[in-house]
């Protein structure tokens, strides 16, 4: 039997690790053991945050909503193949993702092609285990402690693990014709041995809960035969799939094109690969050919035509220019200028996170040092607005035209004001 791993990491000769972002299909495996809250360790980049829970990043919440809509089918697609999925329940909202403007609670458990599965925190509760067969067997065969971080209001199953002190259902079993789901707490006991002799149990489990399935799937001639009603069940069912099918692809359109607009906006407050592909998509916006990343994560190198120039992004407050951005520039164009036969112009980017949205507040000193370089110096809010006004060649000239600060200033509030 092979066992998938996903979210947790267990040494033993039948397991093999999958991760939930990469791009494993689950179809090659017998079973899946699936822990969600090894979800964190895979999407907290440098943008995570504590809330008092985890909050990963905008950049982090696309990738991990994307990877869900995957991995759902894939899990869907699991069970109807008539295999088990043992599910590590997690603490409720253990994590936080950014959906459009809003934050959310992300429950992994909604990934489960099953309904009525309602948790609530647990956390420190202790657990124990009342079964009958075959899971009386499974529990003698890897005897361990519950680790209990959930309990559930409603379990559309068989229980087979109770909470202190009030005996809430914190694991058990749903058979989901023709596969089965097993929500099962992991030990408190992190030995290898424990985890071990845990893994070496499931695959007698799984196939005696095979048979079980198997008792109860009808012969064909009482497949094909209908009860009063069941034919047109049946064909509603088909039309409200074929609908949900239809609203889940627009859906998921839809959510597509608000990220990838949405991901404009890191110009204003990303940080490493997301402002520098936002800084390149501004440019290509405006009809230069931006090369991103060879240089480093803070520039690019946009080409036009005959001219060309070297761009340079300043994280952090854009009235004040920092006292090495000029020397990065200055060191930049030295190892880049060679290539060129035209002089490069320099093009600084400042971000602006003020409060009051305060482009065009540069202070007057390193406007002056920017200008007798001939570089132009631009607030993020101001390049934004260049690539979305719709006048792109006028835009792309006036950065090359410009020393120091743009004159007269760029109304990037009435560029940006949205069709709201």
């Amino acid at each position: 039997m092979r066992l998938a791993l996903m979210g947790l990491t267990i040494d033993h000769p039948q397991a093999v690790p999958v991760a939930f972002r990469g791009e494993d299909d689950l179809q090659g495996y017998d079973m899946l053991v699936w822990a969600p809250d090894g979800l964190l360790a895979e999407y907290a980049d440098a943008g995570l945050a504590r809330l008092p829970q985890p909050l990963v990043s905008p950049a982090a919440s696309v990738a991990l909503l994307a990877d869900a809509r995957r991995r759902r089918e894939d899990l869907r697609r699991f069970l109807a193949g008539g295999r088990v999925i043992v599910v590590v329940p997690p603490a409720p909202e253990g994590l936080w993702v950014h959906v459009i403007e809003d934050v959310q609670p992300f429950d992994a458990l909604e990934l489960l092609p099953v309904r009525g599965l309602r948790a609530r925190d647990a956390e420190g509760a202790a657990g124990v285990f009342r079964a009958g067969q075959p899971f009386a067997d499974f529990i003698a065969a890897a005897p361990y402690t519950p680790r209990i971080q959930a309990t559930f209001a409603a379990f559309p199953g068989v229980p087979i693990c109770f909470a202190a002190p009030d005996d809430a259902p914190a694991g058990g079993y749903i058979y989901h014709h023709p596969g089965h789901v097993l929500l099962l707490p992991l030990p408190t006991d992190a030995a290898p041995a424990a985890r071990a002799r845990l893994l070496d149990a499931l695959p007698a489990l799984a196939a005696r809960l095979e048979q079980q399935g198997a008792a109860t799937t009808l012969p064909p001639w009482a497949e094909a035969w209908r009860l009063p009603g069941e034919a047109a069940l049946r064909e509603r069912l088909r039309t409200l799939r074929a609908e949900r099918e239809r609203v889940r692809q627009s859906l998921e359109q839809a959510e597509g094109a608000l990220a990838q607009l949405l991901s404009r906006k890191a110009l204003l407050g990303g940080h490493g690969g997301a402002l520098l592909g936002a800084a390149a998509e501004a440019f290509e916006a405006l009809g230069a050919v931006a090369t991103a990343g060879y240089l480093g994560m803070d520039s690019l190198v946009i080409e036009d035509g005959a001219r060309a120039g070297l761009v340079l992004l300043v994280e952090g407050n854009a009235a004040a220019l920092p006292a090495d951005a000029l020397s990065r520039m200055d060191g930049l164009l030295r190892d880049v200028q060679q290539g060129y036969r035209q002089p490069l112009k320099g093009i600084l980017v400042s971000q602006d996170p003020a409060a009051d949205g305060g482009a065009g507040t540069a202070d007057d000193l390193a406007e002056r040092r920017v200008a007798e370089a001939g570089h132009c110096w631009l607030m993020a809010p101001e390049l934004l607005a260049l690539a979305e006004g719709g006048a792109a060649a006028a835009g792309l000239e006036r950065i090359f035209a410009t020393r120091g600060r743009p004159a007269p200033p760029i109304d990037w509030r009435a560029a940006l004001s949205g069709d709201a």
